[in-house]
């Protein structure tokens, strides 16, 4: 298996990292995950992204590193200080809408909604 990453990190990246820590959120999604995340945003032009888990952000810091400027994401966490992190380092983004709620809550009332692509967090 290769061990050398060879891309470069969203610029938050490090203080959402730090900040993860910080709050012991042990469940962040690993770099080369993230990276495709990215790359799965950056092939779609003005694309509809939703992210059911934003956790601290991680992840979407690196969905957004990926989106165009007319791209569009909505993440949702159900987790206030988790949230916190995500809307403190990526809130002032016009092209993401965070959202405290579940997604359990959130979609019945959203199903008609289509997007080019959803990532769901899965907690191990």
């Amino acid at each position: 298996m290769i061990n050398e990453f060879n891309q470069s990190v969203p610029g938050v990246y490090a203080s959402i990292d730090e900040a993860t820590r910080k709050r012991g959120f042990s469940m962040p999604s690993d770099i080369l995950t993230c990276a495709l995340l990215r790359t799965l945003a950056a092939s779609k032009p003005a694309g509809k992204f939703l992210e059911l888990g934003t956790g601290t952000g991680l992840s979407t810091s690196w969905i957004l590193d990926g989106m165009d400027d007319e791209a569009r994401l909505i993440s949702l966490e159900s987790n206030e200080k988790l949230l916190a992190v995500a809307e403190n380092y990526l809130g002032q983004d016009n092209r993401l809408e965070l959202i405290h709620i579940g997604g359990a809550e959130w979609i019945p009332s959203n199903a008609g909604g289509k997007f080019d692509y959803i990532r769901r967090h899965l907690a191990t």
